[in-house]
């Protein structure tokens, strides 16, 4: 179920991207999330492997895409932003989990 900060229940599915989501800390956010109902953008730079497993979990569940990118480059980041917001329109929340 999705909410608004207002606390009123909608029926459009929100979009997050986690970055670092492949693993840790970050994954627990992204599962969460999708428990919650929200497409989720997973964000890995070197665990793919990690990040499929998740990948292959959540998409059981919700909508979700996987984007490799590196957040300390500019340019990944833009790619990424640009792929989700082709995907979906929109990008609702961002966690800024990556560790560098």
């Amino acid at each position: 179920m999705c909410y608004n900060i207002f606390g009123e229940f909608f029926m459009e599915k929100k979009v997050v991207i986690v970055t670092g989501s492949s693993r840790g800390l970050g994954r627990i956010i992204i599962e969460r999330f999708a428990k919650e109902g929200y497409a989720v953008v997973i964000n890995y730079n070197d665990s793919f492997e990690e990040a499929k497993s998740l990948y292959n979990d959540i998409v059981k569940k919700t909508d979700a895409l996987m984007i490799k990118a590196d957040v300390s480059n500019e340019e990944e980041v833009n790619n990424m932003v640009s792929t989700v917001y082709n995907e979906y329109g929109r990008i609702d929340c961002l966690v800024n989990n990556a560790g560098i």
